[in-house]
This record gives structure tokens, C-alpha cells and sequence, in this order.
């Protein structure tokens, strides 16, 4: 039982070292911005493709034929899931961020605007 108290007591900031080391590396190499700049680019690509997938999709969906119809249903359903999928990517940057690892707070968004 003391090998465990002991062992949780050293891996914990063993665990915190390695993360500031990692969000050192993040910051200093520009691979933080980097990484903040191809998931945001990802997530506005996805929200680009839900788009013209729901467009597609509504314009089945105002088809006379019942067949149409449905793909048309089917379609807003992709589309609405792609809507949906395209927030695992910030949600995952902050995640990162948060635990220690710096990928957003590495940018200075008041030099962006």
C-alpha cells in the first residue's frame, strides 16, 4: 500500500513537468498557433461542407417524388451530423489548452483583428 501512496505522490508532478515542457515546446516552436490555425480552418471547412449538404438536401427533400424525398431526409441528417462533427475540434483544442498543454493560449488574438 506504501509503494502506491508513494508512487502517486512522485507521478504527479512528474506529470505537471512534462506538461509545462510540453507547452513550452508548443509556444516557443509556433506549433500552438499552428495547430489552433488547422483546426479552425477545419471546423470552418466543415461547417462549409454542412452547408452545401443541407442546400442539397432541402432542394430533394421540394422534389415531388417520394424516393427523392427521403435521400433528401437522409441528406439533412449527414448534413446535421457534419454541422455537429465539425465542434470536436475547438472543443478538443480547449480540452488540450486546459490540461495543461498550450495551443490557444499560445496566440495573441489582439494582433489578429
Amino acid at each position: 500500500m506504501s509503494t502506491i501512496a508513494l508512487l502517486s505522490v512522485f507521478s504527479v508532478p512528474v506529470a505537471a513537468q512534462a506538461t509545462n515542457e510540453a507547452s513550452d515546446v508548443m509556444c516557443s516552436s509556433g506549433l500552438g498557433p499552428v495547430i489552433t490555425l488547422a483546426f479552425g480552418m477545419i471546423t470552418l471547412g466543415m461547417i462549409l461542407l454542412s452547408a452545401f449538404r443541407g442546400a442539397i438536401a432541402v432542394n430533394k427533400m421540394g422534389s415531388a417524388r417520394s424516393d427523392k424525398k427521403k435521400e433528401g431526409r437522409e441528406a439533412l441528417k449527414g448534413a446535421i451530423i457534419t454541422f455537429l462533427g465539425a465542434w470536436f475540434f475547438p472543443l478538443f483544442a480547449v480540452v488540450i489548452d486546459k490540461a495543461g498543454v498550450s495551443t490557444l493560449s499560445c496566440v495573441n488574438f489582439s494582433n489578429i483583428m
